[in-house]
Order: C-alpha cells, then sequence, then structure tokens
C-alpha cells in the first residue's frame, strides 16, 4: 500500500483513495508529519522540532508534546494498519521519503528533471510540475513556521509559469503561452 501524502493547498494522507488523517484527535501529530515532510527526508534534530511546533513552550514541555505527538502517530498505526515511515534516533527524527507518494517532493524532483532536460522534455516535465500545483503548500492547516516554505514554493510556481509561457511564446504556440500566463 502506497502511503499519498499531498501538501499543495489542504494537506491530506491517503491511503487506498481515502484520507485518513481528517479524524486524528490531535492536530500537532498531522504538523509533525507536515513538518518532517518540508525538510524532505532529512534527519532533524528533535529540538528544532520542538521549537519550530510548540514556539511559546520551554524545551522540556515542547520535547515532551513531541514525544506525545510521535506516540499518538504510532497508534493510529495500529489502529489503521497504515504505517507513517517516521524514523527516530539519537536525538533526531525525518521521513523516510522513499517509502511515500508525495505532491510536493514529486514538484521539486519534476523542477530538477526539467533543469536537466533537453528542450521538448522540459516543457512536458514542467507541465507536469505545474499540474502538481494545488495552491500554496498547507494553505488550509496554517502552521507558524510554514511563510518561508509557500514562499520559496510560490516563487518556484512563479518561474515554472514564466519558463513555460516563455518557451511556449518561442515554439510560436499562443494558446499554450496565454493559459500559463
Amino acid at each position: 500500500t502506497t502511503l499519498q501524502i499531498n501538501c499543495f493547498r489542504h494537506f491530506s494522507i491517503i491511503v487506498n483513495g481515502k484520507e485518513i488523517n481528517s479524524g486524528w484527535r490531535t492536530r500537532k501529530s498531522e504538523e509533525l508529519i507536515a513538518f518532517l515532510i518540508s525538510e524532505k527526508g532529512s534527519f532533524i534534530s528533535k529540538d528544532k522540532i520542538a521549537e519550530a511546533l510548540w514556539p511559546e513552550q520551554d524545551r522540556e514541555s515542547a520535547l515532551a508534546n513531541l514525544y506525545m505527538a510521535y506516540y499518538y502517530i504510532k497508534r493510529q498505526e495500529k489502529m489503521t494498519g497504515v504505517r507513517i515511515p517516521i524514523e527516530s534516533e539519537r536525538g533526531k527524527m525525518r521521513i523516510n521519503a522513499e517509502l511515500i507518494e508525495c505532491d510536493l517532493l514529486k514538484f521539486d524532483k519534476l523542477i530538477e528533471a526539467g533543469k536537466n532536460a533537453n528542450a521538448e522534455d522540459k516543457a512536458a516535465v514542467m507541465e507536469k510540475a505545474a499540474e502538481l500545483y494545488q495552491g500554496l503548500p498547507f494553505e488550509e492547516n496554517y502552521y507558524p513556521w510554514v511563510s518561508i516554505i509557500q514562499g520559496y514554493y510560490e516563487y518556484r510556481y512563479m518561474e515554472l509559469l514564466d519558463s513555460l509561457v516563455l518557451y511556449y511564446r518561442k515554439n510560436h504556440n499562443d494558446k499554450k503561452a496565454k493559459y500559463y500566463e
């Protein structure tokens, strides 16, 4: 079973076509997953995570809340039978990006692939990336740490649209150029 995680506009965790995070008792568990995804599978110190998710709390309380959120994710896994691949070790955590399908991570991969593609493939790759962008990441779930990430993706998206407009103008496809304008 592939875990599909969507981050553009509405944050959702989908298994077999069903959103599984809608009935969660705590939004912080969901936010923890979102934060780990925004770090693209890198290990992040638990202190940094706790500070981002509970900025108003002292270190001890924030870390205690982090462990609670993590425990709750593990409990949800037992209830749903769906494993969320969070790895926790020696003061660090990450989400294993290899084990999930994620629109945000796929967008990044397509942008990178587009940079190295020949002109013909480049347009197709960039169009795929543009289709993934459904609005700002985590737009409907405002998290305090999200504005920098939203700014970054909004900028990348605008750059992408500009490239597509230029490409289609150069190739005399006014209909597609207008569409991406």
